[in-house]
Formats: C-alpha cells, structure tokens, sequence
C-alpha cells in the first residue's frame, strides 16, 4: 500500500486502508479475507492509539458485521459489547454511536 510506505505501518490512514480493504472483501462475499484485513486493522489502530479510543470502536463493529454475516453469534456479541464499551467510555452514554451499538448488542442476545 501507498499509504504504508509513506506513514509506515503505524498510522491510523493505514489502518483506515486496511478496514476499507475488508469492506471491500467483504461485499465479495470474501468473508475470510475480509476478516484478515479487519483484524489487521483492529490490530493497528490498537497499537496506535490503545484499546480505549473511537477507531477500535469502529474496527471493532466492521468486525462484527463480517461474523455476523457468517454466524459466529459468540463473537458477535462479545465485539459489539466491547466496542459499545468504548463508546460509553469515550463518547459518552448518551452518544448516537454508543446507543447504536448498544441496540445492536441487546438485538442480538
């Protein structure tokens, strides 16, 4: 990627890259792949930011979706919990995104 040979590896527009690439994958119906870059990218944005930040959040539910989609309820629900976790934290409880990913965990059990 372009991006990673100008920011390097550790950058949250590479991570971006990476979770695009997923998306992609993704509406392929390349569901491993998929899965390979959004882990990636989870992986990145926590190395560049911590555990407790938006964008791992974000990776977090474009990891869900991909599960979701091939019915791995368990970890569906464990990443949903875990990103509205850091929403509550970070945004606040009464933050759209947070109560978003909130409905979506409490749909899902």
């Amino acid at each position: 990627m372009i991006q990673t040979r100008v920011f390097g590896s550790e950058h949250l527009d590479v991570a971006a890259s990476l979770n695009n690439l997923g998306s992609v994958y993704f509406s392929l119906g390349q569901y491993e792949q998929a899965l390979e870059y959004c882990q990636k990218s989870l992986d990145t944005r926590i190395r560049v930011t911590g555990r407790n930040h938006p964008s791992v959040a974000v990776s977090k539910v474009n990891r869900c979706l991909v599960f979701k989609h091939i019915g791995k309820k368990s970890e569906v629900t464990q990443m949903f919990t875990e990103a509205a976790g850091i929403r509550r934290q970070v945004l606040g409880a009464d933050h759209p995104l947070t109560i978003k990913c909130e409905l979506l965990t409490a749909e899902l059990q």
